[in-house]
């Protein structure tokens, strides 16, 4: 997600491959989880800020 948000043009394509390639709900729902999140949100929070 850090490479899609630098602006890495084959990001996605690999997102999308990696994806289609999870065999168990717990990963895909993981990765569902990990895609519905910013590359920095995880930042944000561990310093306590709060999304405007």
């Amino acid at each position: 997600m850090e490479y899609k948000a630098q602006g890495h043009e084959n990001a996605q394509r690999w997102i999308d491959n990696s994806r289609r390639r999870l065999t168990t709900k717990s990963a895909t729902a993981l990765a569902d989880a990990v895609l519905e999140t910013g590359s920095l949100d995880w930042l944000r929070a561990a310093l306590g800020e709060h999304p405007s």
